[in-house]
């Protein structure tokens, strides 16, 4: 009986070297399930961005409209070509017709007033490069006066004192200008009684004053001459 408790202890110690107690045994770990919300977060509401203003379109001339101002330009140089050998005139004031209050078709009107004529050819139009000149258009928003002074008469009056009286006059601002010629555009103020037409008509009026304090046109005479250059110059829609 001895013998048999000796073994069955022996046993026992020997399995215990092998197996692991209760206590290191490794808990087995129960996975955590997060719940999930039963309604579903509101989405962040869309930030309402304005529009743009629409960008102003620049005026964009057709070719139509380009062949007529310089056309008219064209014709106008020729005119102020013929009147300036007449009466020895060097500075003038023009009213255009076909050039729509916009500076493109203004500029167009000078080019052809100042064209090249070649002494032998039938076209005469242009040929008043040579001359001081102010070419004025004017819609239902603006004047536009672009004025063109070369060297050959500068002595004479300069394009910033001309250019300086026109301003005070119709207001605006010089938007271009190089060495020979200024851009001038001013823009209508109705609430203000300042309408295009008006502006540009009294413009003309202060520029006639400042060519006559120069006297750089010719004085009133009463006398009977062959040649009419007031008739002649209404006629063909110019002014001093």
């Amino acid at each position: 009986l001895n013998r048999f408790r000796r073994i069955n202890m022996f046993a026992i110690a020997y399995l215990s070297a092998f197996l692991p107690s209760p206590a290191a045994s490794t808990p087995v770990e129960t996975p955590v399930v997060e719940s999930k919300p039963t309604t579903k977060a509101p989405k962040p509401a869309k930030k309402k961005v304005p529009k743009p203003a629409p960008k102003k379109m620049a005026f964009q001339p057709t070719e139509k409209q380009i062949k007529a101002s310089f056309k008219e330009g064209g014709k106008k140089g020729q005119d102020l070509a013929g009147l300036s050998d007449m009466g020895g005139v060097s500075f003038f004031h023009v009213a255009m017709e076909t050039c729509e209050g916009e500076v493109a078709l203004v500029e167009e009107a000078i080019k052809g007033a100042n064209r090249v004529v070649d002494e032998g050819a039938d076209d005469r139009k242009g040929g008043a490069g040579k001359l001081g000149k102010a070419f004025f258009s004017a819609n239902t928003k603006q004047v536009v006066c672009v004025m063109h002074v070369p060297e050959e008469v500068s002595a004479k009056l300069s394009l910033a004192d001309w250019s300086e009286r026109i301003l005070s006059v119709m207001g605006g601002e010089v938007v271009s200008k190089t060495d020979t010629q200024h851009i001038i555009v001013s823009p209508g103020v109705p609430e203000q009684e300042r309408f295009p037409l008006k502006m540009r008509d009294e413009a003309i009026n202060a520029g006639f004053l400042l060519l006559r304090e120069k006297l750089l046109v010719p004085e009133d005479d009463d006398s009977d001459d062959d040649i009419d250059f007031e008739a002649a110059m209404e006629e063909n829609g110019i002014e001093w």
